[in-house]
């Protein structure tokens, strides 16, 4: 929260953040962070990326996750799926795109395309 009050505080144009939302458990934080950008005169573009279970057990191995501390295990994996309710946010705006299906390269794209966030 800390680092998103002060990029907003400071103007920074983009800031990307990652987060997993769990519903309903996150909402609160997520209106957190909806307030801190509002609060600010901001604008919280949300996106989710969809990925099946197999997917994301099929990425376990990667050296990023384990460098990022992601999930290692196809075990825990499982378990979070299970046990929680991983979903884009509860707001009209939140664009959905299938990480599966296409590549980063692509989905960024899509994502700078629908926000119109080309530069000029």
């Amino acid at each position: 929260m800390s680092v998103l009050d002060a990029a907003a505080e400071r103007s920074v144009p983009l800031l990307v953040m990652t987060f997993v939302y769990v519903d309903p458990h996150d909402l609160l934080t997520f209106e957190q962070f909806e307030t801190i950008v509002q609060r600010h005169g901001g604008e919280l573009l949300p996106v989710f990326l969809r990925c099946s279970t197999a997917a994301i057990v099929r990425r376990i191995g990667n050296a990023d996750r384990i460098a990022r501390k992601k999930m290692s295990s196809e075990q825990s994996v499982r378990d979070f799926v299970v046990q929680h309710k991983v979903c884009a946010v509860p707001r009209a705006a939140c664009l959905v795109l299938d990480s599966e299906a296409r590549h980063a390269e692509a989905n960024a794209e899509c994502i700078i395309r629908h926000f119109n966030l080309a530069a000029s």
